[in-house]
């Protein structure tokens, strides 16, 4: 069985999406991107700025569903500008 996670504390899911989900004993975290949970908006002009938002929306719904980063097992970052890559 399926648990729904949700907090306030990271961005609503936009459209058909959840924040995540809990099979088992994984949990499956849809993409984030850096908006602010209390006002919708982007926070942040740099990618470090943004990149630290990002995290810390992770870092909430992480906490909503009982864990934190030291238990991710794997993450995909997407990149819109390759000049900002380093690999």
């Amino acid at each position: 069985m399926a648990k729904t996670i949700h907090t306030d504390k990271a961005p609503k899911a936009i459209g058909p999406y959840v924040q995540g989900k809990i099979v088992g004993n994984l949990l499956f975290a849809s993409g984030q991107v850096p908006l602010s949970p209390e006002t919708g908006e982007i926070v942040g002009e740099t990618i470090q700025e943004q990149t630290e938002q990002v995290l810390k929306n992770i870092g909430a719904i992480l906490a909503e569903a009982g864990t934190d980063f030291d238990h991710v097992v794997k993450t995909t970052c997407f990149e819109r500008y390759e000049r900002l890559c380093s690999f």
